[in-house]
């Protein structure tokens, strides 16, 4: 027998700590109600409960910043009804004041009224707010004025108009859409293609670049003898560019005055050339081409005889026969190192008039014979300027131009007369689009989810008389007109109410899906953090038991050394 060491009491010993330490887990596990308690329960468990909790309350902050939003589309939606019931009065007003048995003073008397409504439009776009932030009064500004007309019109209504009249397209090409906000683009461009080609080496472009200068471009329209500047033509001019520069060869050969002559001559641009012949002659004009291969201006007047040069050019194909200047882009198309001039030499209808070079072309164009280009202009294109001038991609100018099509009446735009008017992120077919990341910078952001980028916006609008057009309605002196004024303001807000209405729904049905993953997150992360009580209650019955049953065992083995003392006697 050994008395040095008790072995039997030191193992007993640390059965009844080992015992006791699980015990007390136990007791700490049951009096939290949690699985983890410390990282050293359950390290793994620990990051991903955590990493769950940061979920399910943003989750639940998440409902409430739902419900403040659907409370300020209320609220906007509340002021749009009132602005409804004003206009409608309006209208009826207007009505009432295009009966000829008023009397001038009755239609004062009217127009009265009228105005009182129209301040009482400006009061409730004015005074509506939510926690202090106006709701009513905000206009989206140009940037987002112009992205929602390309992504709801312009690019679709350009790309499909140069399709039907080139067959060309952008062959899944990679089209960025970028806002210069900071820089002013040189001498007034508005909006301008870039792409990027390997000079010498024959082909088409890369990585196309649809640049819109904001200093410049602004979001009116000039229909009908108002200017050659109309924003659908100038997306039109570009998106021409934007199609040649992916299907053919714009290395090597090509040159500007047919690339800006083609663009020009898709839109319609009779007024420029009708501006242009007021400062010169027709055979001024076409002196500018040159040898056909010389440098370009730049200048309204180039473009004027770019667009003259091409619709004679499409003139002559036609005339003996062919499809006009889409045969040559349809051959350019079709073997994209051929060059311009290597393409005119190849169409037999120009070879019958002994047109084989750029030069010859030129030659002709500048000839005022018979059949001569400037013969053409004076018999055929200025005659036919006297007509009216859209300002759009559709416009009459064009239906006379370049592969005919159907014109629109004036004082239309594209956007109107195509079926356009829902915005689309996607919106063209042969291009793969990159849009700018502040497309919605005016607008009212919602954070309908826990994580970053998850959210809904509220556009911004603006119903004060001047941004509904109402301020311009005078029921004395054409009560007709203030009928169309009224119109227009009703369909504007109704409009506006819709769409407001359909992201309530939306919201709606994010407030449920939110609820209900922060129900389903909540019932995970419980199952990694939370004890179940009733195994820790078993757990903590057998520690207990083990530990008393170890504490009796504990004064057993320090009685067995006494044993050596019956030895002794």
């Amino acid at each position: 027998m050994r008395i040095n060491h008790n072995v039997a009491a030191l193992n007993t010993s640390r059965q009844l700590a080992t015992n006791t330490f699980e015990t007390n887990k136990s007791i700490e596990k049951l009096s939290s109600g949690l699985r983890i308690n410390r990282a050293g329960d359950d390290a793994a468990g620990l990051s991903i409960s955590e990493k769950m909790r940061g979920q399910i309350r943003g989750l639940a902050q998440a409902q409430r910043n739902i419900q403040d939003g659907i409370s300020l589309i209320q609220t906007s939606e509340g002021a749009l009804t009132e602005v409804h019931s004003i206009l409608q009065r309006s209208r009826e007003l207007a009505v009432q004041a295009g009966n000829d048995t008023n009397t001038n003073e009755d239609k004062q008397n009217i127009q009265n009224e009228i105005d009182q409504l129209r301040n009482e439009v400006d009061k409730i776009a004015n005074y509506t707010e939510f926690n202090t932030i106006k709701l009513l009064n905000k206009p989206a500004s140009t940037g987002t004025a112009i992205l929602d007309n390309l992504q709801k019109g312009w690019l679709a209504a350009s790309e499909k108009l140069v399709q039907d009249t080139f067959g060309i397209g952008g062959k899944n090409s990679n089209f960025s859409i970028i806002l210069d906000t900071t820089i002013d683009g040189p001498g007034n461009t508005l909006a301008m293609v870039q792409y990027s080609f390997t000079p010498g080496v024959p082909g088409p472009g890369g990585n196309l670049q649809l640049h819109l200068d904001m200093a410049d471009f602004t979001n009116s329209t000039y229909p009908n003898g108002g200017g050659f500047i109309a924003n659908d033509r100038i997306i039109a001019h570009e998106m021409t560019h934007a199609a040649m520069a992916a299907s053919i060869n714009i290395s090597t050969g090509m040159h500007s005055w047919f690339m800006e002559g083609t663009a020009e001559a898709v839109q319609g641009a009779d007024e420029r050339l009708s501006f242009s012949m007021g400062g010169m002659t027709s055979q001024q004009l076409a002196d500018r081409i040159g040898t056909g291969s010389s440098a370009w201006g730049g200048t309204s007047d180039d473009y004027s005889m770019g667009y003259a040069a091409v619709r004679y050019l499409d003139y002559l194909i036609s005339n003996n026969g062919g499809s006009g200047v889409k045969d040559i882009i349809t051959n350019m198309a079709s073997n994209t190192t051929l060059e311009l001039e290597d393409a005119i030499n190849a169409n037999v209808q120009l070879n019958g008039l002994g047109i084989n070079t750029l030069a010859d072309f030129a030659t002709q164009f500048r000839s005022a014979a018979a059949g001569g280009g400037v013969h053409y202009i004076n018999t055929v294109l200025i005659p036919a300027l006297a007509n009216s001038d859209t300002g759009s991609i559709l416009g009459s100018d064009r239906a006379s131009s370049i592969g005919g099509g159907a014109a629109v009446k004036n004082n239309s735009d594209v956007v109107d007369e195509s079926g356009y008017g829902t915005i689309t992120s996607d919106p063209l077919t042969s291009y793969v689009e990159i849009w700018p990341s502040n497309t919605t910078a005016d607008s009212i952001h919602i954070q309908v989810g826990a994580n970053s980028d998850q959210h809904m916006d509220i556009q911004s609008t603006d119903v004060r008389s001047s941004s509904l057009g109402i301020s311009a309605a005078d029921v004395i002196t054409n009560a007709g007109a203030a009928i169309t004024i009224f119109d227009s303001a009703i369909k504007n807000v109704s409009m506006f109410r819709s769409s407001l209405g359909a992201l309530q729904n939306r919201l709606e049905h994010s407030l449920l899906i939110a609820h209900n993953s922060e129900e389903n997150l909540t019932a995970a992360e419980s199952r990694i953090r939370d004890v179940d009580m009733a195994k820790e209650m078993m757990s903590q019955t057998k520690s207990n038991i083990l530990a008393q049953a170890a504490q009796a065992m504990l004064a057993q083995a320090n009685q067995q050394p006494q044993g050596v003392l019956q030895l002794l006697r």
